[in-house]
């Protein structure tokens, strides 16, 4: 721990401050945003549309898609989807806007393992509309769905059986493809790799999943690459950092926050914290600069943590308050100007330190009034400094990757193979450039 940093307690972000977090945030309990959007199914699924920074897309218990605009000042959808069997009418857990700016499409799945694609202009009906049933006579009931990065046509799906698939929405292949077998429990989150760097492992992916495990799997094998099992409870989502290509994060239902690093350590986390009351985690999302985690509880709080920023450096990743640099700052360009600002704000950075010391002095004077004795006791200044807030998490290497961490990854997958690989399977992970 260093010692010398400080944190503050966090404010919980709520449902009315929401459509202001720099994070697509999925939950399976969205009791706020339920109760902000008036609506008479319970929200099971929420996110930001890429593409369109103005429009929240929901799914919902029922089936239904709905659909908030932030410029509106209506606490009902502007759209929603009709209850019909064109389109969903089983719980909507997964949606994704797929595309390009100027083409791009909303894709939903629900758990009866209808998979539909949508324009966010008209959600009357769906364009497209496709059963996933698994070798022509097994449905899938679908817990979660990702695409690759870049990739619009093909895309991973978790089932409530612990089965994982692949599957395609055009082509000769379309529907599911592929099946790979690990988990012994439902998948509750599948994250693909999304960092890009000099070396290509958009072909990786990781799940979570009721069985307490994370896996680690590659779309050119269908056993897992590793098995993460330093969990004691339900692991309720995962996910990959946008930026560090070993990077992940895990939440659990032991109100348990997990990084993993996997240059760094393939047995345990990296970095871990539980949440304070340990609340069960069930969704975890990453900034897009990958220097903030944000997760979700049971409680219906969001919590934010900040990754540390040098990769070199003991970094702390701490609860973090949800307010932001005031906006008048970004305005002013005059480097004078700016000048006098920065010297501001060292001087108030150094007014808290003093302040903090100051604050020290004063309460080791509080003791000796109560103890009438100086200098205190042992036991009076431990207790006394055990009640000073420190840092929650430190792990080292967990921001901004340098260019050695994607070559240090390659390795570090083919040792992970070669210690935990199956010889029945095809030759080494591929590392693709």
């Amino acid at each position: 721990m260093n010692s010398g940093c400080m944190t503050r307690r966090p404010q919980m972000m709520t449902g009315e401050r929401y459509e202001n977090m720099p994070f697509t945030l999925l939950s399976r309990c969205c009791h706020t945003m339920a109760k902000r959007a008036v609506l008479q199914s319970p929200v099971v699924s929420v996110g930001f549309a890429r593409f369109h920074p103005n429009l929240l897309v929901g799914g919902t218990y029922s089936g239904q898609i709905v659909l908030w605009d932030n410029r509106s000042h209506r606490r009902t959808p502007v759209q929603r989807t009709p209850l019909s069997a064109a389109a969903h009418t089983h719980p909507v857990y997964c949606v994704n806007v797929v595309g390009t700016q100027n083409a791009n499409n909303l894709i939903t799945v629900s758990t009866d393992g209808r998979m539909c694609s949508w324009s966010l202009d008209m959600l009357s009906q769906p364009q497209e509309s496709m059963e996933l049933v698994y070798n022509k006579s097994k449905p899938v009931a679908v817990t979660g769905m990702a695409f690759p990065t870049g990739d619009v046509n093909n895309y991973i799906v978790g089932s409530e059986e612990g089965t994982v698939y692949t599957a395609s929405r055009h082509g000769s292949k379309a529907g599911i493809c592929e099946m790979f077998e690990g988990h012994q429990g439902p998948v509750t989150g599948i994250s693909c790799h999304s960092a890009v760097g000099p070396v290509d492992f958009s072909h990786l992916f990781v799940t979570s999943s009721f069985d307490w495990t994370v896996k680690l799997w590659s779309t050119k094998q269908n056993k897992p690459l590793y098995s993460f099992e330093d969990n004691a409870d339900y692991v309720y989502d995962v996910m990959w950092s946008p930026v560090h290509p070993s990077l992940f994060a895990a939440v659990d239902g032991m109100g348990r926050l997990d990084l993993w690093n996997l240059n760094n350590d393939t047995e345990v986390p990296t970095a871990s914290v539980t949440i304070e009351g340990a609340p069960a985690l069930n969704r975890v999302r990453w900034a897009a600069g990958g220097k903030e985690v944000a997760v979700g509880d049971s409680e219906g709080r969001v919590w934010i943590y900040d990754v540390g920023e040098s990769p070199h450096d003991l970094t702390t990743v701490t609860e973090r308050q949800t307010t932001r640099t005031p906006m008048f700052t970004m305005f002013f360009s005059v480097s004078g100007f700016r000048l006098v600002c920065g010297a501001v704000l060292i001087l108030a950075q150094c007014v808290v330190v003093i302040g903090e010391y100051v604050g020290r002095a004063c309460g080791l004077f509080g003791l000796m009034i109560m103890h009438s004795t100086w200098p205190p006791s042992a036991e009076a200044v431990t207790n006394f400094q055990s009640r000073r807030e420190v840092p929650l998490l430190t792990a080292a290497e967990l921001a901004v990757p340098h260019s050695e961490d994607w070559a240090r990854f390659g390795r570090t997958l083919m040792e992970i193979r070669a210690n935990h690989g199956d010889g029945e399977e095809e030759g080494p992970v591929e590392l693709a450039t």
